[in-house]
């Protein structure tokens, strides 16, 4: 959630009684100030609203004017937290104007918070995201209105970053992007309000829609990491797993007359709809899919499934959710049964059909197996890491296997891997189909894309294939598999630390914060750590579970030390205290595991993170009041000294005789205390970023 203030906004001044804008004055206004949200004043005080969905919908009606809208949500001068509330409860509202008591626009609250990430990820990018086939792309800038400064300053940063990484560019006006649009350019737009309104002006001015158009960017997902792995990079990778303990079994489809003549069959049936053959899903088909489980309403619920594709640093997980059939937990799907006790981990990790697109939760394949398990009695428990692919990546899944906590003895199952991996066992599935017959009708438009009778059949035949393996005992068997050091290189040091020279510095110190939000708290631990060190590394927790999104906490971070000096921000990755590190400290809630996971945290810290980065000591805030992050301060003074690392407890700051702590102040945001009461807690860049200053 971004605050914006007044100077920024696209405001337009209504006659009295002015009760509808004609949309051709519209266009005039989102050309010369584009913005998602026009606010409408009059005699100085804000009367109305008209977003772009306003504007939208009158031309699909074929009007010519649009109404004001004078029924609208609106926060007062330090509601920050009624603001919160608002987005969280309707996914509608994207834009919140704020006011003052006098009802005189002060800035608005934007869903969007591109602008406060850009400039970090240009500094570190270096490249990373310029892949071959970008750089080849024609680009185009779209330069945003002048008035808006901020949306400016990152535009020009933009340009600097291109013209370093040597890309070809053209920079453009917001009318001239109809005609690079057709030339099939990539265009670029500082945020998502650009967007938005371009796209509405595109909409008034040549009566098309291009809501769905791919080359529409901004910078935020123009930096969005995708990595495309080799053959060669997967099989290198697969073998150091198997020599660290770690069973590998490929599921495969390939290629046989049975799968030849299926395939036509299914291009056949779309053609007898009158469908073209996609992962849409043709109403006509919903029987045959869903078999005996059909129900008009359960096919509509399966079908719309809340499936959101996270990507941290290039680590692709589902987003979490709950819902009546469809349920992500610390990025997992969720298996039915999962026992408590166990010995083993079978990991499963691919595409949709892996992480069960089409299914409800006790009818995935990981679902399936882990009953089959448990009513053998085998101590073992199965976990879902499967995604969605909305682009072709081979081997999308290796970011997420290299961050996921493997222990020797543990059972990885991916789908496609390379041919000819000595030691991996490949099931081909496509003959566990030809097998039982299995005929178009349970499947979508892919083998693959499949409903929940053919999950059980394929649960079936992995189930038979890791028996014997359940079986085995290794030497170390539960021990903490080692970190491959070139993933953790590739994916975090490389990219934040590219520049980064530990030799300079005698002692090196680092903290990891939440900052939920920035508090004098956190300001006072950095000072503290700061006059133990000569240099201090501050991690800023990346796992997006705090009321603060990431980006926000990130950026409060950044302009809270910008007057020290000899420190660096960084963002703490997938490597660092993330949920799938330490999902304790998400929950909130303690577990039997929850030392071992504190253990193992601290373990690939100090191994594959400091140690590269010469850290000598962390720095941890003291916490005599919260259980979980209590026993994550005594894991590291156990933990951390083995390898080198001090761990550091500093003592809480005090005012008037009380801890201050983000906890505190989220509190005094809820019970919306007086912005005065707040200044003693935060520093003024955090309440200038909450729009409380």
């Amino acid at each position: 959630m971004l605050y914006t203030k007044r100077t920024q906004l696209t405001i337009l001044e209504l006659n009295k009684n002015e009760e509808k804008i004609s949309i051709e004055n519209l266009k005039t206004v989102l050309l010369e100030r584009p913005s998602n949200m026009i606010y409408c004043e009059s005699e100085g005080k804000l009367v109305g609203i008209i977003s772009t969905g306003d504007i939208w919908r009158a031309c699909t009606e074929n009007k010519n004017v649009v109404s004001v809208n004078r029924e609208f949500v609106y926060v007062c001068v330090g509601e920050y937290m009624k603001a919160k509330a608002a987005f969280k409860e309707n996914a509608y509202i994207n834009a919140i104007p704020v006011v003052t008591k006098d009802q005189i626009l002060a800035g608005d609250y934007t869903r969007w918070d591109d602008l406060q990430v850009c400039e970090y990820l240009m500094e570190i990018d270096n490249g990373w995201c310029l892949s071959n086939l970008i750089k080849k792309e024609k680009i185009v800038l779209v330069r945003p209105g002048g008035v808006f400064i901020d949306r400016m300053s990152v535009f020009e940063k933009m340009q600097d970053y291109l013209k370093l990484q040597k890309v070809l560019f053209k920079c453009i006006k917001h009318s001239e992007v109809y005609h690079y649009l057709k030339m099939d350019y990539i265009i670029l737009f500082v945020d998502e309000n650009e967007i938005r309104a371009c796209k509405t002006v595109q909409r008034i001015v040549f009566e098309e829609q291009c809501e769905e158009n791919q080359n529409f960017r901004t910078y935020k997902s123009f930096f969005n990491l995708e990595f495309d792995f080799s053959d060669e990079n997967c099989s290198i990778y697969l073998n150091k797993l198997q020599k660290e303990g770690i069973k590998v079994i490929g599921l495969v489809f390939e290629d046989s007359p049975f799968y030849k003549r299926l395939s036509g069959e299914m291009k056949e049936r779309f053609v007898e709809i009158g469908e073209a053959p996609n992962d849409k899903w043709p109403q006509k088909i919903y029987e045959d899919f869903f078999d005996d489980l059909y129900t008009e309403e359960y096919a509509d619920q399966i079908t719309h499934l809340p499936l959101v594709l996270e990507n941290h640093g290039g680590v692709r997980s589902l987003k979490d959710c709950r819902s009546k059939y469809y349920n992500v937990i610390n990025g997992e799907r969720y298996t039915v049964n999962q026992p408590n006790q166990y010995k083993k981990s079978i990991y499963f990790f691919g595409p949709c059909y892996i992480a069960g697109f089409w299914v409800e939760d006790k009818n995935t394949i990981e679902s399936i197996l882990q009953e089959h398990i448990c009513r053998e009695g085998i101590e073992a428990k199965v976990i879902n890491c499967g995604t969605i692919q909305p682009v072709p990546i081979a081997y999308m899944y290796l970011p997420r296997l290299a961050v996921t906590q493997l222990k020797k003895g543990d059972i990885i199952v991916v789908d496609q891997p390379p041919q000819g991996i000595e030691g991996v066992y490949y099931l081909d599935l496509n003959c566990v189909l030809e097998k039982y017959h299995v005929g178009k009708e349970w499947m979508l438009e892919k083998v693959c894309h499949c409903n929940h009778r053919i999950n059980r059949l394929y649960a079936d035949a992995i189930y038979k294939v890791l028996l014997p393996v359940l079986e085995m005992q290794i030497e170390n068997q539960g021990k903490l598999a080692n970190k491959d050091q070139d993933f953790v290189r590739f994916l975090y040091l490389d990219r934040h630390f590219k520049d980064f020279n530990p030799k300079l510095y005698k002692k090196i110190g680092s903290v990891v914060i939440n900052c939920n939000p920035f508090t004098y708290g956190h300001r006072y631990l950095i000072e503290q750590a700061l006059q133990r060190v000569d240099f201090l590394i501050i991690f800023v927790v990346e796992q997006d579970k705090s009321l603060f999104s990431f980006t926000e906490r990130f950026a409060m971070v950044r302009k809270g030390v910008g007057d020290l000096e000899n420190v660096m921000v960084v963002p703490s990755g997938q490597f660092i205290a993330s949920q799938m590190t330490i999902p304790e400290y998400f929950n909130r809630k303690m577990s039997e595991n929850a030392a071992e996971h504190d253990e193992q945290d601290f373990e690939v810290f100090a191994r594959q993170i400091a140690s590269p980065l010469g850290i000598r000591v962390r720095f941890f805030g003291e916490e005599p009041f919260d259980t979980v992050t209590n026993q994550y301060n005594i894991s590291a003074q156990k933990v951390l000294p083995q390898y080198g690392v001090e761990a550091v407890i500093i003592p809480r700051k005090m005012v008037h005789g009380k801890v201050v702590s983000a906890s505190v102040v989220r509190k005094c945001l809820d019970a919306r205390v007086d912005v005065d009461e707040l200044e003693e807690l935060l520093p003024d860049t955090t309440r200038e970023m909450l729009g409380i200053g």
